[in-house]
């Protein structure tokens, strides 16, 4: 495998993509829009070892395509004395890209653990045993039946099931 690395600036509408050769240390850029799409194609472009990019709310779905793609991934903490801007007089976004492919290739980046992704239909089957006893008023006339409430329509309120209140 090509030791090409792949660090992207991950933007709320576009993205700048680095790939960054550190033998030869060779660049190329591309703008995307940061769309799960567009990602996908550009990241199956060419080979890559590794897929580097800041912590930040694009992080989660795009680590989540990574492990779909079985794409090595590092998401970078950006609390370090790395990320301080302090003497550059401008600040790009081809940059930070750039910036975050030499850190990579230096072994520099601090990562970030990134939780698996949540599944909340499996939280709900794991409380429906618990669900059934419950007796739930019927909207229409204000009788208590033994119907199981419906799903989401409780909550979890000092370790005991309440229903939420209406607005």
């Amino acid at each position: 495998m090509t030791p090409t690395i792949l660090a992207c600036d991950l933007g709320k509408f576009n993205s700048v993509l680095c790939w960054y050769e550190p033998a030869t240390k060779q660049t190329a850029f591309r703008t995307v829009r940061t769309e799960s799409a567009e990602l996908r194609r550009e990241l199956t472009r060419e080979p890559v070892s590794q897929v580097v990019f800041e912590a930040c709310s694009q992080a989660g779905w795009v680590h989540d395509l990574c492990e779909e793609l079985k794409l090595a991934a590092l998401v970078a903490s950006t609390t370090g004395t790395a990320w301080q801007w302090k003497r550059v007089k401008r600040k790009t976004d081809r940059d930070d890209a750039l910036k975050l492919a030499r850190l990579a290739a230096v072994g520099e980046i601090d990562g970030v653990p990134v939780p698996p992704r949540a599944n909340p239909s499996a939280f709900l089957d794991a409380v429906q045993p618990f669900r059934d006893g419950l007796e739930w008023p019927d909207r229409r006339n204000g009788e208590v039946s033994g119907k199981s409430p419906p799903r989401g329509h409780l909550r979890l309120r000092e370790e005991s099931w309440v229903p939420i209140p209406e607005k």
